[in-house]
């Protein structure tokens, strides 16, 4: 059967094969449950990481970046527990399987063999019988929420109507407020947890700023809502001009990083797209993200 008629096509491309005539220890890096590890997958690559389950549990891993990632989790004489091509933000692949005991092996390519380039491999597991902890809405659990997400990109700032880039970083995430877990589509029906953070520039930490928060809601007639968060918490219409955006939050001192809630609740059926900004309180350009965070509401 040829296969581009197959029914999931990509499935049956040409990636890298497993290394099944291997032992994969020799030649996966060891990587601790709960952490999330940085590296660059070269053309026709794989990447093996190693992770050791001393209970059952369910096991996450995904990775975060632009790097279009195939991913799988499998034992050292190749078998296959489960895979995803995607399933995370953007073009990143998504595991979420229940496990036993033992050692296994994540393995981590380009779903285009010619591509290659840097991503984060998060791992996550959660033992059967660890205790579960009541959802909070504190800085703590915005940042695991952020642990989880994506860097926005395209970052500028704006002075008299001109953009330029900028080294201030903004990241974003989202997850259901009951189940901390990474997801960038949501039911109409679901609570939401979204959260931001603004890493200032260097020479702006220590100073006093306001922070901006701006989702565009599209709908699926094509309208674009755009909408700003002020300063109590209620998102209001916005007019797209600079001028008229009001605050969300005032940061007396900013710190090397600035961890704020963007919005909890139920969003309309719709895709939206999530943007924050920050600037100084005496004078200076506005920082913000061109590219937003995606979320798809169904």
């Amino acid at each position: 059967m040829d296969c581009l008629s197959l029914p999931c096509w990509p499935c049956c491309q040409s990636y890298p094969p497993a290394l099944a005539d291997h032992h994969l220890s020799s030649i996966a890096t060891v990587a601790s449950l709960n952490e999330t590890v940085s590296a660059t997958l070269p053309v026709g690559g794989n990447h093996y990481y190693q992770i050791t389950l001393v209970e059952s549990g369910t096991l996450t891993t995904y990775t975060q970046g632009t790097l279009n990632t195939f991913g799988q989790v499998l034992n050292e004489a190749d078998k296959k527990f489960a895979e995803a091509l995607d399933g995370a933000t953007a073009n990143n692949f998504l595991i979420n399987v229940h496990m036993d005991p033992g050692t296994y092996f994540i393995r981590v390519s380009s779903l285009v063999p010619s591509d290659s380039g840097a991503y984060n491999l998060v791992i996550e597991f959660a033992g059967d019988n660890a205790p579960q902890e009541d959802p909070v809405t504190d800085e703590e659990t915005f940042r695991d929420t952020l642990a989880r997400e994506v860097a926005l990109n395209s970052i500028v700032s704006r002075s008299d109507g001109v953009d330029t880039l900028s080294d201030a970083r903004f990241n974003a995430g989202a997850s259901l407020t009951d189940a901390l877990l990474p997801a960038n589509e949501f039911d109409e029906n679901d609570d939401i947890l979204i959260a931001g953070a603004v890493t200032p520039l260097e020479t702006d930490r220590g100073k006093a700023a306001a922070i901006y928060l701006v989702i565009r809601t599209i709908l699926a007639d094509g309208t674009n809502i755009w909408t700003y968060r002020n300063s109590s918490g209620a998102f209001v219409p916005w007019d797209g001009v600079i001028a008229t955006l009001q605050t969300a939050y005032e940061i007396a001192t900013l710190g090397n990083e600035e961890v704020v809630e963007i919005f909890t609740g139920k969003l309309q059926v719709a895709s939206h797209r999530i943007f924050l900004g920050y600037r100084l309180s005496t004078s200076g350009p506005l920082h913000y993200n061109q590219v937003g965070l995606r979320l798809d509401v169904n």
